[in-house]
């Protein structure tokens, strides 16, 4: 059990970091193939299978959410991840 929430930490923080560098705005579209071809190429198996948990995270903290079928960065994702608040430090 710990293995696997130590990888959807890692899994959620390389999504953070995704829109960090990326320097996206809140309502930008996470691009799975994007994402998946820039970070995941040198995740390995278990930290794979973390991707959809993270993101489910994600969207129960309110930094993801979903809109018209995708997935977005909320405004108080953004605030979350630019601002630096503590829970994201």
């Amino acid at each position: 059990m710990y293995l696997l929430m130590n990888t959807v930490n890692f899994a959620k923080k390389g999504i953070i970091d995704f829109f960090k560098n990326q320097d996206m705005n809140d309502d930008h579209v996470l691009n799975l193939l994007d994402f998946q071809a820039i970070n995941m190429r040198s995740w390995n198996p278990e930290q794979k299978s973390a991707l959809e948990p993270a993101i489910v995270e994600l969207m129960r903290e309110g930094i993801l959410k979903k809109e018209e079928g995708y997935i977005v960065l909320s405004g108080e994702g953004f605030r979350k991840i630019y601002c630096r608040l503590p829970e994201m430090a």
